[in-house]
């Protein structure tokens, strides 16, 4: 019978789909792998932090404030997805085999299965121990990585899709293992606004009428590289917004950047095209992806292409799954970045 810490809980958390065959988990760390229950709170020292971003759109941070004696006390601060007021929370000193910030249930009874692999964090990679099982049709996997202190948490995947994952780790107030990243400067300037057009075109059938979306930057934090922005339906000329509608989103200098890290090249340079939007030519790196989804009935492979400007700004982006493809194009911009 094998139990986990603080990686088991987070997926619980989040998903919300263990089988009924579940049982507390422990908070006894029996070894030293962590297929055996092992983690690394036991290193912690005052200082040690980490950052998790989750699918919902929200940053949780994990400090230790005190470590003396085996007792550990862990601080907690969560960003809102929508760029509200952080929440923190102070915690109380525990023994450091009980300290689980999040709690949740795992199977006892599942075939677990361990890997090593090597994962991105940041711009950085990190050397990671996975630990992957199936409930029902389910399939979850955790990666863990014993230079992340706090736990060692280092990704959380469920049925393909990733839930929970490090964005950036540290102590003492310096980061470590992952190199400070810029936001783009576009996303730097409160007001800096874009205007996008959407077509999606089956393969069965015409093209939909064009929709409209305005996006507009509206709090930076360049102290933790973080921006807050809304998105919201609109006319084709930006106006016509319902404020029922209108979507906050935040997100730090990564997500802005990791996605459109690997263009594509020409003579191993990047790759630039030209595209005239109205009275401006945007200079662009071309970004291809793949990734595989998957529905409880099926799997399919979404192909993405995006045009996006040295200045964080998307110009164009054709996103296919194969069935219906999806064109995104800009329409217009105000920030005078692009000479």
């Amino acid at each position: 019978m094998r139990t986990y810490l603080l990686w088991a809980a987070l997926f619980a958390l989040v998903c919300g789909v263990l089988a009924t065959n579940t049982v507390t988990v422990s908070a006894q760390a029996a070894a030293k792998e962590f297929k055996d229950g092992w983690n690394t709170w036991e290193e912690a020292k005052k200082g040690d932090w980490v950052e998790y971003k989750f699918s919902a759109g929200f940053v949780k941070r994990f400090e230790v404030s005190a470590a003396s004696g085996g007792q550990l006390t862990v601080k907690s601060t969560l960003y809102p997805a929508d760029g509200g007021k952080p929440v923190v929370q102070e915690g109380k000193p525990q023994e450091w085999k009980k300290v689980s910030m999040i709690s949740g249930k795992v199977p006892t009874d599942a075939d677990w299965t361990a890997a090593k692999q090597k994962r991105s964090v940041g711009t950085d990679e990190v050397e990671c121990d996975i630990v992957s099982w199936t409930v029902g049709s389910t399939s979850n996997t955790v990666y863990y990585s014993k230079s992340v202190p706090c736990g060692g948490v280092v990704c959380v995947v469920t049925s393909g899709q990733e839930r929970i994952w490090l964005t950036k780790w540290g102590s003492s107030g310096k980061e470590a293992g992952l190199r400070k990243v810029d936001l783009p400067k576009f996303y730097k300037k409160v007001g800096h606004k874009a205007l996008y057009s959407e077509v999606k075109k089956a393969a069965t059938r015409d093209a939909e009428p064009a929709t409209y979306r305005v996006m507009e930057i509206t709090k930076v934090d360049d102290k933790e590289d973080r921006v807050v922005y809304t998105e919201a339906p609109c006319d084709k000329k930006g106006e016509g917004v319902v404020a029922s509608k209108v979507v906050t989103v935040t997100k730090d200098s990564h997500d802005l950047t990791k996605p459109y890290s690997k263009p594509e090249l020409d003579n191993g340079k990047p790759k630039i095209e030209k595209i005239v939007v109205g009275a401006v030519t945007y200079s662009c790196k071309l970004v291809k992806s793949e990734e595989r989804k998957a529905t409880e009935s099926s799997e399919y492979l979404v192909k993405t292409s995006t045009w996006i400007t040295d200045f964080g700004l998307i110009v164009r982006q054709v996103i296919d799954n194969g069935s219906e493809t999806t064109t995104i194009e800009l329409i217009g911009e105000n920030s005078g970045l692009q000479k």
